[in-house]
């Protein structure tokens, strides 16, 4: 499970290399901080996706179970769950809020 979540990241870290390269490359902080917020909304929907295949998983396990052990093991998976999606948005709320003071540092300085 953990091997599918780092290849799965890994794909969506070089997908969005290509956008942040190009992006880099250009002086406008404008299309510098577009770039950046491209790759910090594929990170999150890559994070987003791993989390519900992993409790799509978890549920099917849980399926298997009877009784306690079945409510025991759902609430289980809805935690993690939700864990997994809370820790993807504080993280995509982080790189767009420093994407922007990069925006914001860079226009100051241009104006210098």
């Amino acid at each position: 499970m953990k091997k599918l979540w780092l290849t799965i990241c890994a794909g969506c870290f070089v997908a969005s290399l290509s956008g942040a390269v190009l992006a880099a490359q250009s002086p406008d902080p404008d299309k510098r901080y577009d770039g950046a917020k491209e790759k910090i909304d594929g990170d999150y929907q890559g994070a987003k996706k791993q989390a519900d295949a992993d409790y799509k998983a978890a549920k099917t396990r849980c399926a298997e179970l009877k009784g306690q052990e079945e409510n025991r093991c759902k609430s289980d998976a809805k935690a993690e769950y939700e864990k997994a999606v809370g820790e993807a948005k504080a993280k995509e709320a982080e790189a767009k809020g420093q994407a922007k003071a990069n925006r914001e540092n860079a226009k100051a300085d241009r104006t210098r």
